[in-house]
This record gives C-alpha cells, sequence and structure tokens, in this order.
C-alpha cells in the first residue's frame, strides 16, 4: 500500500497569487510614477498663474582685480497676491550662441503685491546680446522654472545706471 500525500500548492491558490503578485505590481509603478505625472501638470498650471513685472534696467562695472565686473540691476513687481515667486534665474546670451547661468537670486522670494529692486553680479558683458529672465515657484518643496514666462530684454536697451 502507497500512501501518497499531496504537498505544494494547488492550482487555484497558485492563480490567486499571481493576480495578487501582479496588481500589487501595477499598484507600486503608478504610485512611484504618481509624482512624475501630477508635476508635469501642475507645473505648468503653477507657472500660467503667475504674473509679475520688470523694469527700471541699469548697468554698472567696476574693476576688481584687474577684471571687470558687472552689476545688473532691476526691478521687479510682482502682480498676484496669493502667489510668491520663489527666484529668479538670468541668462545671458552672447553674439557667438554661448549662454551664461547666473543663479544668485534663485532663492529672492517676492511676496504678493510686493516690490524689490535686484541685483546680480557677473564678470564682463563684453558680448552679451541679451538678457533672458526667467521666475521660479515653489510648490510641493519642489522648484519650478518657469520658462515659458520668461523676460528676454537687449542688452543694447538697457543703460548704464546713474
Amino acid at each position: 500500500m502507497i500512501n501518497k500525500k499531496k504537498k505544494g500548492m494547488s492550482e487555484i491558490m497558485i492563480a490567486v497569487l499571481l493576480i495578487l503578485l501582479v496588481t500589487t505590481t501595477i499598484a507600486a509603478v503608478f504610485i512611484w510614477n504618481k509624482k512624475i505625472f501630477s508635476s508635469l501638470t501642475s507645473d505648468s498650471k503653477g507657472c500660467s498663474e503667475l504674473s509679475f513685472n520688470l523694469g527700471d534696467f541699469c548697468y554698472e562695472e567696476q574693476t576688481i582685480l584687474g577684471e571687470v565686473k558687472t552689476r545688473l540691476k532691476f526691478n521687479v513687481r510682482n502682480e498676484l497676491e496669493d502667489k510668491e515667486i520663489s527666484g529668479f534665474i538670468i541668462f545671458l546670451d552672447d553674439n557667438y550662441g554661448n549662454t551664461q547661468t547666473i543663479s544668485d537670486l534663485a532663492s529672492t522670494s517676492i511676496i504678493g503685491f510686493e516690490t524689490k529692486s535686484l541685483t546680480t553680479n557677473f564678470f564682463s558683458n563684453s558680448g552679451i546680446s541679451t538678457v533672458r529672465i526667467s521666475p521660479q515657484i515653489t510648490e510641493e518643496d519642489e522648484i519650478i522654472l518657469c520658462e515659458e514666462k520668461q523676460t528676454t530684454i537687449k542688452w543694447s536697451t538697457i543703460d548704464e545706471c546713474s
């Protein structure tokens, strides 16, 4: 007499476990990517609501240790009461297609209806053709550069400060 005891799992249990494994994997991938997809939609919405004015541009030059240092000065007014501008990134484009990025105003906060005078420093303004100023906002602890709200100014239109 042979006594066979079945060991292992039934086919139904295997099918249920496979379904649970696949469902758990899909849920994990969805949750992992959810932040990426939600930030894509909220970025453009947050930036599209942004409204500000730039003006009174001027520059001055100083020679420090034999190098010409340029200071760009301008005013910014946040036109929205409930939207904060968390900073600005400045791009200097030269006549040769090169771009210099200046980020020293990246943490300059401008609250609703506030006007601030800003100054940024860089070395040598020779060959600069345009200045591009992009605002930043912060949403859900993430800094977002609002390139669609970028302001472009021709360097030739900026006067020397008096």
